[in-house]
């Protein structure tokens, strides 16, 4: 049932994906086509799943699923960092896209059209019973999140890029949240690998916004 609600989400993200890219101005006047933006998209799932495989790994220190088969295998040896899936993907479309002008506007487009499977991970991720009030908060959260960012996009609220670092800041919270209910040992003495991942791009993507937009306010 997961897969076909993870297959369900990709294409809804490929339909936003299409959507956003179709007459985005910006994209227009850096000459960066829509083909180009599908051909970058299977780059970026492509790295952002390795991300998200080696951030799994590092964290849980199993090092059986770095051979090739039990890697790729994620039906029989499941296990996805959505911090780690997020940072492949970013890190693809700067790579690629980094010289451009528009590499934030590109980043703000993935980062609304990846919404669904963020989500997706979001009721993925595993709470006892009673902390099934965090997904639910972070879903509604996440709602409102994704019609600001809608608006904000359509209306360049916020300078491009922007969008992508609030994203950041919502993934690693809610990696953070997970992390420290799936805690095992002490959190000061021995946190985990997205325990401490979580903590620092939480802080960069919101430290970041705050300068970026604070820039933008004395021009």
């Amino acid at each position: 049932m997961e897969v076909v609600i993870f297959l369900i989400c990709i294409f809804i993200s490929s339909f936003l994906l299409f959507v956003f890219s179709r007459h985005d101005f910006v994209l227009l006047r850096q000459n960066i086509s829509l083909a180009q933006i599908f051909d970058l998209a299977i780059f970026v799932v492509i790295f952002a799943f390795l991300g998200g495989r080696i951030f799994f790994i590092l964290n849980n220190f199993d090092v059986q699923l770095l051979h090739v088969l039990r890697f790729f295998h994620v039906l029989k040896f499941p296990g996805i960092s959505s911090l780690g899936f997020a940072l492949g993907g970013a890190l693809t479309v700067v790579i690629f896209f980094g010289k451009k002008k528009a590499v934030g506007r590109i980043l703000d487009i993935f980062s609304i059209s990846f919404f669904p499977l963020y989500l997706f991970s979001v009721f993925d991720t595993k709470y006892q019973n009673n902390l099934i009030f965090i997904p639910i908060a972070f879903v509604i959260l996440s709602i409102s999140m994704f019609a600001f960012f809608i608006k904000s996009h359509n209306k360049y609220i916020l300078r491009d890029g922007n969008i992508a670092l609030i994203f950041l800041g919502m993934i690693s919270l809610n990696s953070l949240f997970s992390s420290l209910f799936d805690q095992k040992g002490n959190l000061v003495l021995n946190p985990s690998f997205i325990l401490l991942s979580s903590i620092i791009f939480l802080l960069f993507s919101f430290v970041y916004l705050f300068a970026r937009q604070k820039g933008k306010a004395h021009k």
